[in-house]
């Protein structure tokens, strides 16, 4: 009997993150594993495998190539083609090629892996204190990559020929450098550079970098997506002097330690907070600052109890961190991005020369940094997921999911605040790193500096731009460089509640919240304290908050004096300026007649149902404080003193508001005021407003969404970050039956906007395809 074997050659091409992830020499080794013929190569859309073999061995092939990818490796889409068989011997790795046309599959920066630290610290290692040590795990990837496909001459390692030793490593497929982009040693790869005017530092740069910190001194040091400002994070005199250099008089600084034992002696560390420091992100995480805490001075983050910190990402942090370990100091330093205010992190040598005479040293490099990624910042969520607040470095530009599908490419253009981008392609949408707030031409320039190199990677020419409602938003304005793009208008808060809705793929009606600080509404008002039935294409209005006279514009959000004036001169007329409260004796007489004057003649001053200016409100008026130094800052104090032991106020405004249409707060201002005039604890207040708030809010929610039997409800906007609010909001729609969905894979602040918008006119875009051609051309949802 005689025995055949199918022998058959088949060509893969696989999308996702595999480029850059050690994915190639992945497919090396399971090729070799079962003796299969053939090549891999990088092109611009993915990876191209073909192999040749008896077909139950590919057929394993391409089971193994899903099953047991590299942990940083992502497959999206696997195609897969019959060749005509070539009698190939051997499986290669080839130059990579452009392809037919580039996708945006860049891998991440990878924070700096186990076995790198090892070989960093290993004095019998070839790269013992090479501070830019990395492998096919981790380094720079995003930051450094100049054109696709990912290759090391595509990048800005294109600078650092390979040595003799390090060239073997990356053409060996025993190595763990097998193709790794962004290796070299201390003999062929980046070197560093210290400049001081201490011309009594002597030793390594480390150690003069470390000794100019430990004695007090504050350092511009340029990592993997531009500089950071850093001092010891013990120091009072360094902190106020760096507070001074970056014009911050209190908002919180990220902190930097060593390890997670260091971390512990200064911050409490759930296992999922662990698991997020300790991931391939390495992002800032909020953290509890422990009560009996001696180590940290009480500047970096004045006024409350949490704490961001990271751990060393890049060897360079590692190395100084180590450092000042070795010498008996706290490993622990300040870690804030090197910009001035108002301005964009500094990521290039020339502009950091401009706090040469504020500084004491700035330790640069020569590896370009191409593009530049702010570090991410996350929080664990009331029910113990991620909450990501800013996503850059690390989580850029991973791909997310988008629920609808179509063949042109949309760009998202976000918000004026917390900008970012979107582009998507296919089902998929790549966000750009946070880029900041658009209130200066230099960030406008960065803004318009990362889309064109981002547009320029992925080689894409967007045929539809979706930007807000907002006419003044300068990112709306980028739009004009596209004149023959079609331009579909997001109303704001629309589009974050889509942002959830895509993530959790709801591609039915869904009843949302919508609370934030700002957004333009359809009516010319200032939403945020929205209750919509939404679908991904359109929206109703079914509930908001009332409308209160905002009088003064930004300078309210400055200080909120005047939104929690404004409520009382509402609901008590001029009585409230007798009440012996710290907050009446604390508001500038002169300047609320102004604002009264303004009330009255219904000037200069616009409705809003912001849910963040009420609690603004609420914040100033239990905690005494009139004006704030950065966004925020009453509700993040007002959090913080919250108990949520507490049950909420007994009103009259817990009656349904289906029928009005109006979630109204004064009652609930009614109450905070009793309870401050009957001298209760201040904690109580805080738990009893929270708790009323959010079930005001889970209430009307529920009514909508049993009166119209909707099975989904989610929740987004910047008021969703704050931890206590958001377990009452969820707690009370359990309770009605409802499971709160919110956002996991962009912050639901306005960082996460342009995905939302992305999200909407995707979907405009394909309701076209199956129903009527016309849909969002005039974007105008129902009110």
């Amino acid at each position: 009997m005689t025995v055949t074997t199918d022998i058959r050659r088949v060509r893969f091409i696989v999308e996702g993150t595999v480029q850059g992830v050690g994915f190639r020499p992945f497919v090396y080794h399971l090729a070799q594993l079962y003796k299969l013929n053939g090549f891999v190569r990088n092109d611009g859309q993915g990876v191209i495998i073909e192999v040749e073999g008896p077909y139950h061995f590919i057929q394993t092939f391409r089971s193994k190539l899903v099953t047991d990818l590299p942990g940083l490796a992502t497959i999206t889409r696997i195609r897969e083609e019959n060749c005509d068989i070539h009698h190939a011997t051997g499986f290669d790795i080839q130059n990579s090629t452009q392809g037919i046309r580039r996708a945006l599959t860049i891998p991440p920066d990878v924070a700096l892996c186990p076995e790198c630290r090892n070989e960093l610290f290993d004095p019998s290692n070839r790269r013992f204190g090479y501070p830019f040590i990395a492998c096919t795990q981790c380094g720079p990837r995003f930051t450094v990559i100049e054109t696709l496909p990912y290759d090391r001459m595509a990048t800005t390692m294109a600078d650092f020929p390979l040595c003799e030793n390090c060239d073997e490593e990356y053409r060996d497929p025993g190595s763990r450098r097998f193709h790794a982009e962004a290796t070299g040693c201390l003999s062929c790869g980046p070197t560093l550079e210290l400049l001081t005017d201490d011309e009594s530092l002597t030793g390594s740069v480390i150690d003069q970098v470390s000794r100019l910190l430990a004695q007090g001194g504050i350092v511009g040091i340029k990592g993997i997506g531009g500089y950071h400002l850093a001092c010891v994070a013990w120091n009072d005199d360094s902190i106020k002097r760096l507070r001074q250099i970056k014009a911050r008089p209190s908002k919180p600084f990220a902190l930097m330690a060593r390890d997670l034992d260091t971390i512990r002696k200064f911050c409490v560390v759930t296992p999922e907070e662990e698991a997020l420091l300790s991931s391939p992100v390495a992002p800032i995480v909020l953290l509890a600052h422990r009560l009996d805490d001696s180590l940290l001075s009480d500047r970096i983050a004045p006024g409350l109890m949490k704490v961001g910190v990271m751990l060393p990402y890049a060897p360079l942090h590692a190395l100084i961190l180590e450092r000042l370990k070795e010498e008996g100091y706290p490993p622990i330093v300040v870690m804030t991005s090197a910009n001035h205010h108002g301005k964009p992190v500094i990521f290039d040598d020339h502009t950091m020369d401009s706090f040469a005479h504020q500084v004491d040293g700035i330790l640069r490099h020569n590896r370009r940094i191409q593009i530049p990624a702010d570090d991410s910042v996350v929080q664990v969520a009331d029910n113990g997921r991620p909450l990501i607040l800013r996503r850059a470095r690390g989580f850029v530009p991973s791909p997310i999911k988008l629920p609808t599908s179509v063949a042109i490419s949309t760009l998202a253009l976000g918000s004026h605040m917390k900008s970012t981008f979107c582009l998507t392609e296919g089902d998929e949408a790549i966000l750009s790193p946070h880029i900041g707030d658009l209130d200066t031409t230099l960030v406008q320039d960065r803004y318009r500096y990362v889309l064109a190199h981002m547009l320029a990677l992925g080689d894409v020419e967007p045929a539809t731009i979706a930007v807000d409602f907002h006419p003044q938003y300068a990112s709306s304005h980028v739009a004009s460089a596209w004149p023959e793009a079609e331009i579909i208008r997001v109303q704001h808060h629309h589009a974050h509640i889509a942002a959830v809705m895509g993530e959790h793929v709801i591609t039915d009606r869904a009843v949302g919240l919508a609370l934030d600080g700002t957004g333009l509404g359809d009516d010319g008002a200032i939403w945020g304290g929205e209750i919509f039935v939404a679908r991904l294409t359109d929206f109703q209005r079914s509930c908001h908050l009332r409308y209160v006279p905002l009088v003064g514009g930004d300078r309210t959000i400055r200080e909120p004096w005047r939104i929690a004036a404004t409520y009382l001169q509402l609901i008590f007329g001029d009585a409230w300026l007798q009440f012996p409260l710290e907050f009446v004796r604390a508001v500038p007489i002169k300047s609320w007649c102004l604002v009264k004057q303004l009330l009255e003649r219904n000037v200069h001053n616009h409705p809003t149902s912001s849910t963040g200016r009420l609690f603004d409100a609420a914040a100033a008026l239990i905690t005494g404080r009139i004006a704030v130094d950065y966004e925020a800052q009453t509700a993040m104090e007002l959090e913080q003193l919250a108990r949520e032991d507490v049950e909420p106020y007994a009103l009259p405004v817990m009656a349904r508001p289906l029928q009005t249409g109006i979630i109204d707060p004064f009652p609930l201002i009614r109450a905070v005021i009793t309870d401050l005039l009957h001298h209760e604890d201040q904690g109580i207040i805080a738990g009893r407003f929270h708790k009323t708030l959010a079930w005001m809010f889970a209430d009307a929610a529920a009514d909508v969404a049993e009166k119209q039997r909707i099975a989904h409800v989610v929740g987004a906007g910047g008021v969703m970050q704050n931890r206590v609010f958001v377990r009452a909001l969820r707690n009370r729609l359990a309770a009605r039956g409802y499971d709160l969905k919110v956002n996991e894979k962009v912050p639901p602040n306005d960082g996460g906007l342009s995905y939302g918008q992305a999200v909407v006119a995707q979907a405009i875009l394909a309701a076209r395809t199956t129903q009527n051609p016309k849909i969002g051309k005039e974007y105008q949802p129902c009110v």
